[in-house]
């Protein structure tokens, strides 16, 4: 018989100060500060020009948390700490707080009883639909670091339909671009659309010149709900964008990519995909509840509702496959003749 403990929820609701400290200290940049000799209280408060009460406190707090460790009044990095917080690392991931703990989530997941009842999000304007939204800028410049392996899994997995022979990809809400370059670096003979909205395609355009790739990358700006995506293009890619829309919507889109493609073209989706039964991985059960508050219809969809999606649309063949160290998957499908 399974024994009750209140452990569950006293981690839960007080999860939110965790998420307030970890941004404190990035934004503080005091991991960074720590690797680069500042390891006592009065040292950071020195070094970040903050109390050394406030730093001693928040320090301290951190080395409970599994992030510093602490012997006597010094302080030292944990492994995961220094391979992803001090910002002099290749692996750095701090920028991701810019994002997640940003004043427009904060807002949005502050009390989300009126986005439960309404079944959507009470953010002004319909929440972050629009393609030109601030949030979409944020998000293309502080995800990044996080998707740029995802976006390589996703390259090395459709190498073997596009290595080697000249093909036209479409990469549907860029937004950071990363998919799509990854493609691009992955097949010299590749040529990548990017759509998005004009600052966020911004972004993608300094990336795909970052990655040696910008003679071959070719920006759209506009709605994907809307403007004409052109074509047609052999690879149709489609990362992070239909869990911001319902089946309606989303079945829009996909009519039109489908309208997109030619012969043999094929269309992947990169998402975050629960179970059939809603069940499995918490990152994508709890994906949904982000949409609730931030999207007036959004979800996490499932494969079996993306497989009939992308059917109706006049995709063959879907199937589902994992990415590799990553909680999102590809949903791959087929245009026939």
């Amino acid at each position: 018989m399974e024994t009750a403990s209140p452990r569950l929820f006293i981690d839960t609701i007080h999860a939110f100060r965790r998420t307030a400290m970890i941004a404190a200290a990035i934004r503080l940049d005091i991991f960074s500060h720590i690797a680069e000799g500042a390891t006592t209280a009065r040292a950071l408060a020195q070094s970040v020009s903050v109390s050394p009460r406030g730093i001693r406190i928040l320090c301290d707090c951190l080395a409970v948390n599994g992030f510093l460790s602490k012997r006597g009044d010094a302080y030292a990095l944990t492994a995961d700490a220094a391979a992803f917080l001090d910002r002099r690392s290749p692996t750095y991931l701090g920028s991701l707080a810019d994002y997640i703990a940003s004043d427009l989530q904060w807002e949005a997941f502050r009390d989300i009883v009126p986005a439960v009842r309404r079944g959507g999000t009470v953010l002004p304007n319909g929440g972050i639909l629009d393609p030109d939204h601030t949030s979409w800028t944020q998000y293309a410049r502080s995800m990044s670091p996080m998707l740029r392996r995802p976006a390589h899994e996703v390259a090395r997995m459709l190498a073997g339909e596009t290595s080697g022979r000249p093909v036209r990809v479409l990469d549907l809400a860029a937004g950071h671009g990363l998919f799509g370059i990854a493609l691009a670096q992955a097949n010299p003979r590749a040529q990548v659309v990017a759509l998005d909205g004009v600052q966020p395609l911004a972004i993608a355009r300094a990336h795909a010149e970052a990655a040696g790739v910008a003679e071959r990358y070719t920006t759209l700006a506009g709605d994907a709900r809307q403007l004409d995506f052109g074509g047609p293009y052999d690879l149709l890619l489609v990362a992070n964008l239909l869990h911001c829309f319902d089946r309606e919507a989303c079945d829009g889109i996909l009519r039109r990519l489908r309208a997109s493609a030619a012969p043999g073209a094929r269309l992947a989706i990169v998402d975050f995909v629960p179970l059939d039964d809603r069940t499995g991985s918490r990152d994508g059960v709890e994906f949904a509840l982000i949409m609730l508050c931030l999207t007036p219809a959004g979800d996490a969809h499932t494969f079996e509702e993306l497989a009939a999606m992308v059917q109706r649309a006049g995709f063959h063949a879907p199937e589902l496959r994992p990415i590799a160290a990553s909680p999102m998957s590809v949903v791959l499908a087929e245009a026939r003749e």
